[in-house]
């Protein structure tokens, strides 16, 4: 009976670990594709607003 609550438990720990290393790198690659992107949005945002203040005047 222990012997079963040990793997149990041994498996819980793995899949615990599992999920972490994949949200981990999932959140690397989430930060990197923003941070190659972070130089075109604000461009485009003030693109933007450029045209909505400047266009009309």
């Amino acid at each position: 009976m222990l012997v079963v609550v040990v793997v149990a438990v041994v498996a819980l720990v793995v899949v615990v670990v599992v999920v972490v290393i994949i949200v981990a790198n999932l959140s690397i690659l989430i930060i990197i594709f923003l941070y190659n992107n972070i130089h075109i949005y604000p461009l485009l945002i003030i693109h933007k607003l450029y045209k909505m203040i400047y266009i009309p005047a």
